[in-house]
């Protein structure tokens, strides 16, 4: 059964090239911060917290250039976007091994106003190729390479940069961004199925209402958004509290070996919940990963915290594709990578900010409250969203033939 479904998957025209170039997109991408900050410590040798300002303004400059980037896509392509992030990374990338600090930061920003990261791509090809009763599946495995990305990309950023030099780490990273984006730009995936037969839809009826300006910007959509922001949160929090946790312990050396079994236990999760028949409830996932998360300061000695932790690690994948399932469901053929680029936005946002929040969280009160606090903030979401879900009405059946109402609220995931 599972193979079926992902055969059904694999199978869709153009989707398993793209699969392909995102994943090969998304490596460099997830070492970005890594070899930015080791530059910053080793390279120009200033200390970590003038690292984290070039970081958060690389992040910051993701989060708000997205929406941007998916309003270009929406009205100018996908080729276009990429051509200009070829240029923009290129540019910076190139020049940063001979940027001062402050232009570093600078570049850092602008970098990432003009990153169309490998994951946008894929969720965009999903939305727009695959069937909807497939899409679950198919953002499972996009979230299962992501996974796989972050047990690699900032691997191999670290080697470079502490083995070879950090200049040659950002060389190499600005070359694997821009050969990536070049190849997309070559590859031309296709963002939406082959056109369907309109003459016989505009005969029977009125023509489907375009959506203009924001009023695509539901609350239900909103409520994904939350989740989503509040789903990054979490996995970034929990990391750093993990870290914080075994260094108080004495046992710093154990990190590694915990990442990784996260890492092949959310692409575990991942593939198990590619094979089920539906989706999970945004709020539902949300919930469970916060719950997940709460009791974990209650453990100290490594092992115990590496058992502890696979509730945590497994359902990573299954949050985040459902949390995809659910805005491309909300999101339509005038706005989608508007939508989708913004729910990539939330997730770097949220990161932004769990990893302080925990880290201030840990050094007032310990490992319980880093723990705590992080998975707390998750649980106020996932109960607002399910008020949210509860409180809206079932939609009324429209007579036939009037204007089809905007965007109605799925009722199966």
């Amino acid at each position: 059964m599972w193979r079926d479904k992902y055969r059904q998957v694999l199978g869709v025209p153009g989707f398993r090239s793209v699969l392909l170039l995102g994943l090969l997109a998304k490596l460099p991408v997830v070492a970005i911060p890594v070899v930015l900050t080791l530059h910053v410590a080793l390279g120009l040798d200033h200390g970590y917290g003038q690292a984290g300002l070039v970081a958060g303004a690389w992040t910051t400059g993701v989060t708000i250039g997205a929406p941007f980037q998916g309003r270009f896509i929406d009205r100018r392509g996908l080729r276009a976007m990429l051509l200009i992030a070829v240029l923009g990374q290129g540019a910076f990338w190139g020049l940063a091994p001979l940027m001062s600090f402050p232009v570093f930061v600078a570049g850092a920003l602008l970098s990432g106003l003009v990153l169309v990261p490998g994951s946008t791509v894929i969720r965009l090809a999903i939305a727009g190729l695959v069937p909807e009763e497939h899409r679950h599946t198919a953002f499972a495995l996009d979230s299962t390479l992501s996974s796989l990305s972050y047990m690699g990309g900032p691997a191999l950023a670290v080697a470079a940069a502490t083995q070879v030099s950090t200049e040659a780490a950002l060389l190499g990273l600005g070359t694997a961004l821009v050969v990536s984006n070049l190849a997309l730009v070559l590859r031309n995936p296709q963002m939406e199925k082959d056109k369907e037969p309109e003459n016989e839809a505009s005969e029977s009826g009125p023509e489907p209402v375009k959506t203009t300006g924001l009023n695509w910007l539901t609350l239900p959509l909103i409520t994904v958004f939350a989740c989503t922001l509040a789903s990054g949160a979490i996995i970034a929090g929990y990391e750093v509290a993990i870290v914080a946790t075994l260094r108080s312990e004495g046992q710093i050396e154990w990190t590694s070996l915990i990442l990784l079994l996260s890492g092949i236990c959310s692409v575990a999760g991942g593939l198990v919940f590619g094979a089920l028949p539906r989706s999970m409830p945004v709020a539902l996932a949300t919930g469970l990963l916060s719950l997940s998360v709460l009791p974990l300061g209650l453990v100290g000695h490594w092992w115990l915290l590496a058992v502890a932790v696979i509730p945590t690690a497994v359902l990573y994948s299954p949050v985040f594709a459902s949390t995809a399932t659910a805005a491309s469901e909300l999101s339509g053929k005038g706005n989608r990578a508007t939508v989708m680029s913004i729910y990539g936005a939330a997730i770097s946002a949220g990161s932004a900010l769990g990893a302080p929040l925990a880290g201030a969280a840990y050094d007032a009160s310990g490992s319980v409250a880093a723990f705590a606090v992080t998975g707390a903030l998750g649980a106020v979401v996932a109960v607002l969203a399910l008020a949210v879900v509860r409180s809206r009405p079932e939609p009324a059946t429209a007579p036939q033939g009037s204007e089809p109402a905007l965007q109605p609220v799925p009722q199966e995931r």
